[in-house]
Protein backbone atom coordinates (compact mmCIF):
# COMPACT_ATOMS: atom_id res chain seq x y z
CA UNK A 1 0.00 0.00 0.00
CA UNK A 2 2.43 2.44 0.74
CA UNK A 3 4.26 1.36 -2.99
CA UNK A 4 0.89 2.79 -4.39
CA UNK A 5 0.46 5.98 -2.03
CA UNK A 6 4.10 6.50 -3.47
CA UNK A 7 3.70 6.60 -6.76
CA UNK A 8 0.38 8.07 -6.44
CA UNK A 9 1.68 10.96 -4.77
CA UNK A 10 3.73 11.83 -7.47
CA UNK A 11 1.03 11.33 -10.69
CA UNK A 12 -1.34 14.12 -8.24
CA UNK A 13 1.49 16.71 -7.85
CA UNK A 14 2.60 16.52 -11.02
CA UNK A 15 6.12 17.15 -10.22
CA UNK A 16 9.07 16.94 -12.82
CA UNK A 17 11.98 15.03 -12.42
CA UNK A 18 13.92 18.02 -13.14
CA UNK A 19 13.10 19.33 -9.25
CA UNK A 20 11.56 22.62 -10.40
CA UNK A 21 11.97 25.64 -7.83
CA UNK A 22 9.31 28.22 -7.59
CA UNK A 23 8.59 30.99 -4.77
CA UNK A 24 5.53 31.83 -2.91
CA UNK A 25 2.79 29.12 -0.75
CA UNK A 26 2.79 26.34 -4.04
CA UNK A 27 5.88 24.71 -2.92
CA UNK A 28 5.03 24.48 0.71
CA UNK A 29 1.13 23.08 0.16
CA UNK A 30 3.02 20.57 -2.35
CA UNK A 31 5.26 19.49 0.52
CA UNK A 32 1.97 19.10 3.24
CA UNK A 33 -0.16 17.45 0.29
CA UNK A 34 2.40 15.04 -0.64
CA UNK A 35 2.82 13.86 3.25
CA UNK A 36 -0.83 13.75 3.37
CA UNK A 37 -1.43 11.11 0.52
CA UNK A 38 1.43 9.50 1.75
CA UNK A 39 -0.30 9.21 5.21
CA UNK A 40 -3.14 7.50 3.52
CA UNK A 41 -1.61 4.28 3.62
CA UNK A 42 -1.50 3.81 7.16
CA UNK A 43 -5.34 5.00 7.93
CA UNK A 44 -6.89 0.98 7.41
CA UNK A 45 -4.31 -0.10 10.44
CA UNK A 46 -6.38 0.67 13.07
CA UNK A 47 -9.50 -0.57 11.53
CA UNK A 48 -7.94 -3.92 10.73
CA UNK A 49 -6.67 -4.13 14.59
CA UNK A 50 -10.05 -3.49 15.42
CA UNK A 51 -11.24 -6.42 13.79
CA UNK A 52 -8.57 -8.64 15.09
CA UNK A 53 -7.72 -7.35 18.59
CA UNK A 54 -10.64 -5.38 19.35
CA UNK A 55 -11.78 -2.02 20.04
CA UNK A 56 -9.79 -1.13 22.86
CA UNK A 57 -6.85 -1.85 20.25
CA UNK A 58 -8.30 -0.23 17.22
CA UNK A 59 -8.73 2.75 19.46
CA UNK A 60 -5.48 3.55 20.78
CA UNK A 61 -4.15 2.11 17.54
CA UNK A 62 -5.60 5.20 16.06
CA UNK A 63 -4.94 7.95 18.89
CA UNK A 64 -1.21 6.97 18.63
CA UNK A 65 -0.90 6.75 14.63
CA UNK A 66 -3.44 10.65 14.84
CA UNK A 67 -0.53 12.01 17.01
CA UNK A 68 2.61 10.50 14.87
CA UNK A 69 1.17 12.33 11.81
CA UNK A 70 0.57 15.30 13.40
CA UNK A 71 3.80 15.29 14.90
CA UNK A 72 5.26 14.46 11.80
CA UNK A 73 3.31 17.52 10.09
CA UNK A 74 4.36 20.35 12.49
CA UNK A 75 8.16 19.25 11.90
CA UNK A 76 7.72 19.08 8.27
CA UNK A 77 6.11 22.98 8.29
CA UNK A 78 8.92 23.44 11.12
CA UNK A 79 11.21 22.73 8.57
CA UNK A 80 10.15 23.85 5.42
CA UNK A 81 9.61 27.54 6.74
CA UNK A 82 13.04 27.34 8.27
CA UNK A 83 14.41 26.46 4.58
CA UNK A 84 12.44 29.03 2.87
CA UNK A 85 13.59 32.00 4.86
CA UNK A 86 16.94 30.64 3.66
CA UNK A 87 16.29 30.27 -0.10
CA UNK A 88 13.91 29.25 -2.37
CA UNK A 89 11.76 26.22 -1.66
CA UNK A 90 12.03 23.14 -4.19
CA UNK A 91 9.10 21.14 -5.22
CA UNK A 92 9.23 17.78 -4.00
CA UNK A 93 9.73 14.74 -6.40
CA UNK A 94 9.76 10.88 -5.96
CA UNK A 95 12.86 10.88 -3.97
CA UNK A 96 11.25 13.59 -1.68
CA UNK A 97 8.35 10.98 -1.51
CA UNK A 98 10.20 8.00 -0.63
CA UNK A 99 12.20 9.68 1.83
CA UNK A 100 8.45 11.09 3.65
CA UNK A 101 7.36 7.49 3.09
CA UNK A 102 9.41 6.76 6.06
CA UNK A 103 7.78 9.05 8.27
CA UNK A 104 4.45 7.34 7.65
CA UNK A 105 6.29 3.86 8.32
CA UNK A 106 7.57 5.66 11.72
CA UNK A 107 4.30 6.28 12.20
CA UNK A 108 2.80 2.97 11.58
CA UNK A 109 5.00 1.74 14.15
CA UNK A 110 4.20 3.95 16.58
CA UNK A 111 0.27 3.41 16.30
CA UNK A 112 1.01 -0.89 16.94
CA UNK A 113 3.11 0.07 19.43
CA UNK A 114 0.56 2.48 20.88
CA UNK A 115 -2.10 -0.15 20.87
CA UNK A 116 -0.78 -2.45 23.16
CA UNK A 117 -0.77 -5.49 21.11
CA UNK A 118 2.63 -7.76 21.38
CA UNK A 119 1.33 -10.32 18.58
CA UNK A 120 4.68 -10.71 16.30
CA UNK A 121 3.74 -13.10 14.50
CA UNK A 122 0.38 -12.60 13.92
CA UNK A 123 -1.22 -9.41 12.47
CA UNK A 124 0.14 -6.58 14.10
CA UNK A 125 3.14 -7.93 13.65
CA UNK A 126 3.27 -8.69 9.92
CA UNK A 127 1.77 -5.30 8.97
CA UNK A 128 4.68 -3.82 11.24
CA UNK A 129 7.52 -5.89 9.60
CA UNK A 130 6.38 -5.27 5.98
CA UNK A 131 5.95 -1.73 6.75
CA UNK A 132 9.65 -1.75 8.08
CA UNK A 133 11.04 -3.81 5.60
CA UNK A 134 9.58 -1.12 2.64
CA UNK A 135 11.28 1.58 4.79
CA UNK A 136 14.59 0.31 5.05
CA UNK A 137 14.73 -1.06 1.71
CA UNK A 138 13.09 0.15 -1.13
CA UNK A 139 12.66 3.84 0.44
CA UNK A 140 15.98 4.07 1.99
CA UNK A 141 17.94 2.19 -1.58
CA UNK A 142 16.59 4.36 -3.92
CA UNK A 143 15.69 8.45 -2.60
CA UNK A 144 19.62 8.92 -2.65
CA UNK A 145 20.31 8.26 -5.96
CA UNK A 146 17.18 9.80 -7.52
CA UNK A 147 18.14 12.88 -5.32
CA UNK A 148 21.84 12.84 -6.97
CA UNK A 149 20.35 12.06 -10.42
CA UNK A 150 18.24 15.58 -10.25
CA UNK A 151 20.82 17.25 -8.00
CA UNK A 152 20.59 16.91 -4.48
CA UNK A 153 19.40 19.99 -1.67
CA UNK A 154 19.93 20.98 1.57
CA UNK A 155 16.22 20.21 2.35
CA UNK A 156 16.28 16.92 1.27
CA UNK A 157 19.12 15.56 2.82
CA UNK A 158 17.94 17.14 6.10
CA UNK A 159 14.78 15.10 5.73
CA UNK A 160 16.24 11.91 5.07
CA UNK A 161 18.42 12.03 7.79
CA UNK A 162 15.63 12.83 10.40
CA UNK A 163 13.36 10.17 8.77
CA UNK A 164 16.07 7.49 9.19
CA UNK A 165 16.79 8.72 12.76
CA UNK A 166 13.16 8.97 13.16
CA UNK A 167 12.02 5.07 11.72
CA UNK A 168 15.58 3.89 13.84
CA UNK A 169 14.08 4.82 17.02
CA UNK A 170 10.56 3.46 16.45
CA UNK A 171 12.05 0.40 15.20
CA UNK A 172 14.63 -0.07 17.82
CA UNK A 173 11.79 0.44 20.70
CA UNK A 174 9.44 -2.19 18.77
CA UNK A 175 11.98 -4.35 18.81
CA UNK A 176 12.58 -4.07 22.47
CA UNK A 177 8.88 -4.39 22.72
CA UNK A 178 8.05 -7.53 20.58
CA UNK A 179 11.15 -8.67 19.77
CA UNK A 180 12.64 -9.83 22.83
CA UNK A 181 15.68 -7.40 22.11
CA UNK A 182 17.54 -5.65 24.93
CA UNK A 183 16.54 -2.17 26.43
CA UNK A 184 19.98 -0.28 25.89
CA UNK A 185 19.50 -0.72 22.38
CA UNK A 186 17.31 2.03 22.20
CA UNK A 187 19.80 4.13 23.69
CA UNK A 188 21.99 5.70 21.09
CA UNK A 189 18.60 6.08 18.76
CA UNK A 190 17.16 8.09 21.57
CA UNK A 191 20.36 10.19 22.58
CA UNK A 192 20.77 11.30 18.96
CA UNK A 193 18.28 13.58 19.47
CA UNK A 194 20.69 15.54 22.14
CA UNK A 195 23.14 15.87 19.56
CA UNK A 196 21.55 19.55 18.39
CA UNK A 197 21.52 20.64 21.55
CA UNK A 198 25.60 20.26 21.95
CA UNK A 199 25.92 21.91 18.44
CA UNK A 200 23.89 25.23 19.84
CA UNK A 201 25.76 28.58 19.39
CA UNK A 202 28.61 27.12 17.25
CA UNK A 203 28.65 29.07 13.80
CA UNK A 204 30.08 26.34 11.75
CA UNK A 205 31.02 22.54 12.81
CA UNK A 206 34.10 20.85 10.89
CA UNK A 207 32.56 17.98 8.83
CA UNK A 208 33.27 14.71 10.40
CA UNK A 209 36.12 13.05 9.31
CA UNK A 210 34.76 9.79 6.41
CA UNK A 211 36.00 7.05 8.19
CA UNK A 212 33.73 8.41 11.07
CA UNK A 213 30.95 8.67 8.16
CA UNK A 214 31.19 5.03 6.96
CA UNK A 215 31.54 3.81 10.43
CA UNK A 216 28.20 5.35 11.57
CA UNK A 217 26.67 4.09 8.42
CA UNK A 218 27.65 0.43 8.57
CA UNK A 219 26.71 0.62 12.17
CA UNK A 220 22.88 2.07 11.37
CA UNK A 221 22.90 -0.84 8.52
CA UNK A 222 23.62 -3.27 11.53
CA UNK A 223 21.51 -1.92 14.16
CA UNK A 224 18.50 -1.94 11.36
CA UNK A 225 19.16 -5.60 10.47
CA UNK A 226 18.94 -7.02 13.80
CA UNK A 227 15.59 -5.20 14.77
CA UNK A 228 14.23 -6.49 11.61
CA UNK A 229 15.57 -9.81 12.16
CA UNK A 230 14.00 -9.93 15.56
CA UNK A 231 10.33 -8.54 14.64
CA UNK A 232 10.59 -11.35 11.68
CA UNK A 233 6.80 -13.26 12.45
CA UNK A 234 8.45 -16.00 12.17
CA UNK A 235 9.49 -19.02 14.44
CA UNK A 236 13.09 -18.20 15.90
CA UNK A 237 13.29 -19.86 19.24
CA UNK A 238 16.56 -20.99 18.93
CA UNK A 239 18.43 -17.92 17.67
CA UNK A 240 16.94 -16.11 20.02
CA UNK A 241 19.60 -15.53 22.33
CA UNK A 242 22.31 -15.44 19.46
CA UNK A 243 20.55 -11.69 18.19
CA UNK A 244 20.24 -10.66 21.99
CA UNK A 245 24.25 -10.84 22.63
CA UNK A 246 24.63 -9.44 18.96
CA UNK A 247 22.39 -6.69 19.49
CA UNK A 248 23.66 -5.81 22.66
CA UNK A 249 27.39 -5.58 20.77
CA UNK A 250 25.69 -3.27 18.28
CA UNK A 251 24.27 -1.38 20.50
CA UNK A 252 27.54 -0.83 22.64
CA UNK A 253 29.04 -0.03 19.06
CA UNK A 254 26.51 2.26 18.50
CA UNK A 255 26.70 4.50 21.93
CA UNK A 256 30.86 4.63 20.95
CA UNK A 257 29.55 6.17 17.52
CA UNK A 258 27.27 8.93 18.79
CA UNK A 259 29.86 9.67 21.50
CA UNK A 260 32.51 10.64 19.10
CA UNK A 261 30.05 12.50 16.89
CA UNK A 262 28.96 14.28 20.65
CA UNK A 263 32.57 15.13 20.78
CA UNK A 264 33.30 16.68 17.50
CA UNK A 265 29.96 18.50 17.65
CA UNK A 266 31.78 19.65 21.09
CA UNK A 267 35.35 21.14 20.34
CA UNK A 268 35.29 20.73 16.66
CA UNK A 269 34.84 24.06 15.48
CA UNK A 270 36.01 26.51 12.89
Amino acid sequence: MLVFTTIGSDLLLNVSPKHPTTEGKRPFRAWLTLYGVLALGTVPLPRLLTRRYGLTAGRRSGYALLAAHLCHLVFLRITLRRSRRVGVLPMPDVADALTLSRGTVAATLIAVHGSGVRDRSGLAGRYAWFALLWGETISDWLDGPLARRRGSTRLGSSLDKEADSWLTLWAALSGIAWGDLPPWCSLAPTLRYALPLLARGHSTIVPPPAWQARWAKRIGIAQMSLVTIALYPGSRHRSRGLIRRVSSLVAFASLVSWFIQAVDLAYRKS
